[in-house]
């Protein structure tokens, strides 16, 4: 899946910072996408990301899993974070 669109953030600061640059409303693009693959019952792949103009901001997650008594995923995940700063 991969979707795009418009981001709305209002940041406001206590104590008010007027120098920020990230202070008052700001528009931006986001845009991202995720897959999730099973090669069979018991095990599963699966990465996700999604970026912002804002601030260049970013995440990210992968994770791998095999199924536990058919109620839970377990297995090892990864996720990064990031912006401009």
């Amino acid at each position: 899946m991969i979707f795009a669109g418009v981001e709305l953030q209002s940041n406001t600061f206590a104590p008010d910072d007027p120098g920020n640059r990230l202070r008052a409303m700001t528009g931006a693009l986001r845009v991202g996408g995720d897959i999730w693959y099973q090669p069979n019952d018991r095990m599963m792949a699966t990465a996700a990301v999604s970026a912002s103009t804002a601030a260049a901001s970013f995440w990210s997650r992968a994770a791998l899993g095999w199924r536990l008594l058919d109620w839970a995923w377990v297995g090892p995940e990864a996720s990064a974070y990031g912006d401009h700063d």
